[in-house]
């Protein structure tokens, strides 16, 4: 027999050695509490951190992406305990009794935990487990949130950086401002504000001042150096000197870098100050032209008067 065949068979031996040890165990555990009510209760308290350390390790198999284990213990293990993790992953009351159910308790409790335990951190896709009906019972927000519609592509990348952002470390590019925004206003015509705020407080780790100051529409405007002084303060071209000053002061309000820590705002508090400096020579303007025009028609009166 070749040194390959032995190496196979003493593989094939763990496995199945293995397989009957669990077995054998979750049986031994199953048939002790069906002694008597007390023996019950004391060997399950007894018993516990057996089965929450069997719990986990069925818990972190079953559902867990091939990306979650490497090597070959990944294939190795799942064939063990998916089917053992199946028959007490999110069972109902009505399906299991006994020591059975108490067991199944403390695996939907464990993955419980572990969704609360990544609820809020950088980099976790929440539709991945959408499928999960255990996830229904961490937050309503997150439940709230797999209603939405799955982000794609540069929309998708922005709300998993979120928890690990801060308004003056958000630095984004046009392309991906469009992309969270639209995302953004698809959730806006399902759910309310409010609704939407909550979402991105506790699954995202962010306030709603922040993700308004991140897809303010003013960013695209005053990235464009051509765009009109009244368009960058938000009032139309004949508005009148009360409306201006009264739209800039507010501007300036929310955009001041004292008052607002955005990484945008010296550049755009920047922008609202040359356009009003625009405005004022505009007025200059027009109003040296007003004197002008007055002088001329005082000239010409005169002569019409002939």
């Amino acid at each position: 027999m070749n040194p390959e065949s032995i190496a196979t068979i003493y593989d094939l031996f763990l496995s199945i050695l293995l397989f009957l040890s669990l077995f054998g165990f979750v049986t031994w555990l199953i048939s002790a509490s069906q002694s008597s009510s007390f023996d019950h209760a004391s060997n399950f308290k007894n018993s516990s951190s057996k089965i929450v350390t069997i719990c986990s390790l069925a818990c972190l198999l079953e559902d867990a992406p091939p990306t979650a284990l490497k090597g070959q213990f990944y294939p190795f293990a799942t064939p063990l305990m998916t089917p053992l993790a199946c028959l007490l992953e999110d069972a109902p009351s009505t399906a299991l009794t006994g020591q059975a159910y108490s067991f199944s308790c403390i695996v939907t409790r464990t993955w419980q935990e572990y969704y609360r335990q990544n609820l809020g951190k950088p980099g976790i896709n929440y539709w991945q487990w959408q499928n999960f009906p255990e996830v229904n019972h961490v937050s309503p927000e997150l439940s709230l949130l797999l209603q939405l519609p799955q982000p794609q592509g540069s929309a998708k990348a922005i709300l998993e950086n979120l928890p690990q952002s801060n308004d003056s470390s958000l630095i984004l590019k046009h392309h991906q401002r469009l992309a969270w925004q639209q995302w953004h206003n698809q959730a806006l015509r399902i759910i309310d504000r409010q609704a939407l705020a909550e979402i991105y407080r506790v699954c995202y780790q962010v306030s709603w001042t922040v993700v308004q100051n991140q897809l303010d529409p003013l960013h695209e405007i005053v990235s464009d150096e051509l765009q009109p002084w009244w368009k960058i303060l938000g009032v139309t071209s004949a508005a009148n000197s009360l409306q201006v000053e009264t739209a800039y002061k507010k501007l300036l309000r929310k955009w001041h870098p004292d008052l607002n820590q955005s990484p945008y705002a010296t550049e755009i508090t920047a922008r609202l100050n040359i356009a009003y400096e625009q405005y004022q020579q505009f007025q200059a303007l027009e109003l040296e032209n007003k004197t002008l025009l007055t002088k001329i028609r005082q000239w010409v009166k005169p002569f019409k008067s002939r």
